[in-house]
């Protein structure tokens, strides 16, 4: 369960971090950098709305227009949530050492694609679809 957790403190304490978005790129798959980050992404398809849930924080990233296209939908999801954290590591006094940042961990791993493709897409494109 903490597979990617464990990979990230013992890199930390070899003070090996200095490419830790490329490590975890070749390590880890999406689905299990996504199911141990703090963040939680969803479609509520009564108001349209795409949340991100950030260590129980919930903000609304984009409000979902009939009009609009789906690759459209992706582009704004894309850019919006790449300003988002990751995760974020402690040592054993409890002081931040390392941030992850979205940004660049999508840039390794193209996670936030992983993300809407797995949990959004079908929501949104059924939400298009009805009247």
């Amino acid at each position: 369960m903490y597979k990617v957790y464990n990979f990230v403190t013992d890199k930390i304490a070899k003070d090996d971090i200095k490419n830790i978005e490329k490590y975890l790129s070749e390590k880890f798959c999406n689905k299990d950098l996504y199911s141990e980050s703090n963040l939680g992404f969803y479609f509520n398809e009564e108001t349209g709305e795409i949340t991100a849930e950030n260590d129980g924080f919930r903000e609304v990233i984009h409000v979902v227009e009939k009009e609009e296209k789906v690759d459209e939908i992706k582009e704004y999801f894309l850019g919006e949530t790449v300003r988002l954290v990751y995760n974020v590591y402690y040592d054993p006094q409890g002081n931040e050492v390392l941030e992850i940042g979205l940004y660049d961990l999508d840039k390794e791993t193209n996670i936030l694609g992983y993300i809407f493709e797995e949990f959004l897409r079908s929501d949104i494109e059924s939400f298009l679809r009805e009247e």
